[in-house]
């Protein structure tokens, strides 16, 4: 089998050829790119003559089929209808944004991400942080199709960080709506969403995530929502990041220490989220007093630094 350069070298002198005649004089670069997960991976680029456009595909992803018994022939030719994919997607995103944010903003939604594996590369993307998180941008003009909202679209879209705040938050609110149900019910397909009415909850754990089931974490910064679990509970409550895409609701009826709670956090994370899932370390507590959500004292991970001598 090939080595992961060997398959580089072969992706960057065969790609064209698996694509029709108009890519076949595109471009192939390679180079290194940092990914929202603080990691760097090496990109496949390709410059087509006459494009703006320049997708980029992962050769950690392709060789990972390759190792898992995928033919190296059948990857590239997947990888080169992913590129032509791609190129009609971003020929879409120009026609959107040249609409100068008329129509574009019903597609404006907005998710969380880790605050601690995002730093870097954050540099070129509007963003808000909460608590250790971070609100990202993006834009979804068809299911599936997401495109991640640059400042240069907000010079194209003529809006600043506050008007993209405010429609995403709009935008998502009303198409991606909050959805909560009980922990042992996630597997039922027709579970009832408990934000339906104002009944109040037992003091059990549940799953709060958004009607996609995908990026649903980001429901934690609906107004509203986490107000109305903390009446439905009568009881403060902690937030555990299960991962980008949902959190558990857990009443502090519960005899479980944040710092024991944090610690369950990250061997979930360790054990079983998918890098590049992993919302945070710790865990959040939610005051009905204060209508607030902050990091609960005591279950981050400390840090020990060595005295010298």
């Amino acid at each position: 089998m090939m080595n992961m350069n060997e398959f580089t070298n072969y992706v960057v002198e065969r790609l064209t050829d698996y694509m029709p005649p108009p890519f076949q004089n595109a471009e192939v670069e390679l180079h290194e790119v940092l990914k929202d997960n603080g990691k760097t991976y090496h990109g496949v680029n390709l410059h087509l003559p006459g494009k703006d456009a320049s997708p980029i595909l992962y050769i950690e992803d392709m060789y990972d089929r390759v190792i898992s018994g995928t033919a190296v022939n059948d990857v590239i030719r997947d990888t080169a209808e992913s590129f032509i994919a791609l190129f009609e997607k971003t020929d879409l995103l120009a026609e959107l944004i040249s609409l100068k944010g008329t129509d574009i903003r019903q597609y404006i939604f907005f998710k969380l991400v880790s605050g601690e594996d995002n730093g870097a590369g954050l540099k070129n993307y509007p963003h808000k942080r909460i608590e250790n998180l971070v609100k990202i941008y993006f834009l979804e003009p068809a299911p599936g199709w997401t495109i991640k909202i640059t400042y240069d679209h907000l010079k194209d879209m003529d809006i600043d960080l506050q008007e993209l705040d405010r429609l995403a938050q709009q935008n998502s609110m009303a198409q991606k709506p909050a959805e909560l149900t009980r922990m042992n019910g996630i597997f039922l397909s027709k579970e009832r969403n408990l934000l339906e009415n104002d009944d109040p909850l037992l003091p059990d754990m549940y799953v709060l995530t958004n009607r996609e089931k995908t990026g649903g974490a980001s429901v934690i910064c609906y107004p509203g929502v986490l107000a109305q679990i903390g009446r439905k509970l009568c009881a403060d409550f902690y937030v555990l990041p299960s991962s980008i895409d949902e959190v558990i609701i857990m009443p502090k009826f519960r005899e479980l220490s944040p710092k024991h709670l944090g610690k369950i956090v990250r061997e979930a994370n360790a054990d079983a989220v998918a890098e590049g899932h992993i919302l945070s370390n710790c865990v959040y507590e939610y005051s009905r007093k204060k209508d607030t959500l902050a990091i609960a004292p005591g279950s981050q991970e400390r840090k020990f630094k060595e005295k010298g001598r």
